[in-house]
């Protein structure tokens, strides 16, 4: 009898492990989330293997910072900062006054690496880089950022320039 009982319990056991698994599975299949782009014309797009990271930070003056960070496995990264965040907003990097203090303390900073051949592309360092560079939000419910991007940025000795075109992505917020 105290064998048919623990053997009872152990299968009872092993079907809630195996249900969980499988609902586990199921959430990481039917995510909402997704971070797609052109680099140069070819397609970039994270994985399930890939980091997202999306986090709001509250400065000493009450303005909101917007952070993302995306890692990939294969190391061909991205980062956007927005100084200054609004909420759902068409947020543009560079322009004639992108030089000012105002423009700096409310602007975006946008960037492409890769670690292989390492590299850093930025749109901190966009002499010659038009204003065509922007970060689209076009929702924020407080889970999830959903929006479009296309930016040129230059490396930091100014030899080249990446081209991040036909931005789209829907993250959730603080992982």
């Amino acid at each position: 009898m105290k064998n048919l009982v623990i053997g009872c319990i152990l299968i009872i056991s092993g079907a809630g492990i195996s249900s969980g698994c499988s609902e586990n599975e199921d959430m990481l299949n039917n995510r909402d989330e997704f971070f797609t782009a052109k680099v140069n014309g070819n397609t970039y797009a994270v994985n399930s293997f890939d980091i997202i990271e999306c986090k709001k930070h509250v400065t000493d003056f009450g303005a909101i910072n917007l952070a993302v960070s995306i890692k990939t496995e294969s190391g061909k990264n991205m980062d956007f900062l927005i100084l200054n965040y609004r909420g759902p907003n068409i947020y543009l990097n560079g322009g004639p006054d992108y030089l000012t203090d105002s423009a700096r303390l409310n602007g975006i900073r946008m960037a492409y690496s890769e670690t292989n051949p390492h590299g850093i592309w930025s749109t901190m360092r966009n002499e010659i880089v038009s204003n065509t560079s922007y970060l689209d939000i076009t929702s924020d419910n407080g889970n999830l950022l959903t929006g479009t991007f296309s930016f040129d940025a230059q490396d930091q000795i100014g030899t080249s320039i990446r081209s991040i075109s036909e931005g789209n992505f829907s993250i959730y917020i603080d992982r």
